[in-house]
């Protein structure tokens, strides 16, 4: 059974390399704990004039007071309780919208949603930018489009091939395609 070897098994310069490692990575080690690090402080940023920073300082102030949410448009129909607190409308509009809806009816104007909801004109003049109102619905009177007839290139004849190319270049394309070559 073999023994695994030991430091003391290793030779002088193998034993002197690994000392010398372990003391590198110890003075690393206390280094950079040790020494004094450089910090940035904020102060230490760039510096205009006073009249050049004070603006600055006002289009950061301006831009941190304009930042609110987004509010997406969204169909009446299916309004949420989040979408009606977004938009400042009352519960109670939401209720009637959905007793509306459960009577199998759609809102499709404003002028619906203002008489469903019984929202006043500048709820309405509020909330009108977000409305997304379904088209009404339109009996289809359009005819059935009809499929595409694929070619079968069996099919060709002789003549059509002879249009593009000459037969000794078609004939190997179309043994090709159909897996007989």
């Amino acid at each position: 059974m073999k023994t695994t070897p030991s430091f003391l098994n290793l030779t002088k310069a193998q034993r002197r390399g690994v000392l010398w490692t372990l003391v590198l990575f110890l003075l690393l080690h206390l280094g950079i704990t040790f020494l004094p690090k450089k910090t940035q402080n904020g102060d230490t940023s760039l510096v205009l004039d006073t009249i050049a920073q004070q603006q600055v300082d006002a289009l950061i102030a301006t831009k941190q007071t304009t930042i609110r949410d987004t509010i997406y448009p969204f169909n009446p129909n299916y309004i949420s309780n989040f979408k009606a607190y977004q938009l400042g409308i009352s519960m109670d509009a939401v209720y009637r919208i959905r007793a509306y809806r459960n009577a199998g009816k759609y809102i499709s104007s404003e002028k619906t949603l203002q008489q469903v909801a019984k929202l006043s004109n500048e709820e309405l003049a509020h909330i009108r930018p977000y409305l997304k109102l379904a088209k009404p619905f339109l009996a289809k009177t359009k005819e059935p489009k009809q499929k595409r007839k694929k070619k079968n290139l069996m099919q060709l004849q002789p003549t059509t091939c002879n249009r593009f190319m000459e037969l000794a270049r078609c004939l190997p394309a179309v043994l090709f395609l159909q897996g007989i070559s």
